[in-house]
């Protein structure tokens, strides 16, 4: 018998207001997401498989770039990461 263990996670909205005043707060958000799951799943006999979207809205673009993820919880790390960076990429 196979156990599996997925965890859909809500949309994350992004605003470039909330890069440009609090950076961190993104981080953040997401870090609380990643230890949530793994505190949940910490009995799980598998590693748990997390989806996640972030939708990341440009002001000075004027659009909305969407970031999915589907992989483990300790990977979520890295979406604050990407975040930052599409924000760099459309401030220049």
């Amino acid at each position: 018998m196979e156990h599996s263990a997925d965890w859909i996670a809500p949309t994350l909205f992004v605003g470039s207001m909330i890069l440009s005043e609090n950076p961190f707060a993104v981080s953040l958000a997401i870090e609380i997401i990643k230890q949530y799951v793994v505190d949940f799943f910490k009995d799980s006999p598998s590693a748990p498989t997390v989806r996640m979207d972030v939708i990341f809205e440009s002001t000075a673009a004027k659009q909305c770039r969407k970031l999915s993820y589907s992989g483990p919880a300790e990977g979520l790390s890295e979406l604050s990461n990407i975040v930052k960076e599409m924000s760099k990429a459309n401030d220049n």
